[in-house]
């Protein structure tokens, strides 16, 4: 199904505006899907964006589908990646999740260090959406040079995924 170009053009000012409004500067782009138009957010504050559990993210699809909805009526579903983080909740993330497909490395790093900024910044513990194993690992990985952090896989979910917390360190005191 293509994209209808006002509904193109309509999505990326629209979101643009809400991100600036947010306080947040962000790359704006988009990519085809079969049924769906995905915009993409380039941005140094993505954890920010993101939000725990992805719950800022779907607020912003959430927010962003009403306005188009009520500008172009019903039309393509318009889906937002945050440097390559997609809301899990969507269609084509139980790949993903499962551990089918491939695993974006450069993704789960940027995810891994915006994330412990986040930590170290406001000293607040934090946790990645669901993750396979090998995706886990990666993240762990990325930050175990890190001696400021700490990271943990957490129990599994009711759907068996663990997510990565990420903590500051606990204090060692040498004597």
């Amino acid at each position: 199904m293509a994209i209808d170009e006002s509904i193109r053009k309509d999505s990326i000012e629209h979101l643009s505006r809400m991100v600036s409004l947010l306080g947040f500067r962000a790359e704006v782009g988009t990519e085809d899907a079969e049924d769906a138009l995905i915009l993409t957010l380039k941005t140094e504050d993505a954890g920010r964006l993101i939000g725990r559990k992805g719950h800022c993210l779907q607020a912003l699809e959430l927010l962003l589908d009403r306005m188009l909805r009520k500008q172009h009526g019903e039309g393509a579903s318009v889906q937002i990646s945050i440097d390559g983080y997609r809301n899990p909740r969507e269609p084509g993330a139980e790949s993903r999740r499962s551990g089918r497909g491939t695993v974006d490395e450069e993704r789960l790093r940027t995810l891994a260090e915006e994330t412990a900024k986040e930590v170290k910044r406001w000293g607040e513990t934090q946790k990645t959406g669901p993750l396979s194993a090998a995706e886990r690992r990666i993240v762990h990985m990325a930050l175990r040079g890190d001696h400021e952090i700490e990271t943990e896989s957490e129990e599994p979910d009711q759907n068996g995924c663990k997510c990565v917390i990420v903590r500051l360190a606990k204090r060692r005191v040498v004597l």
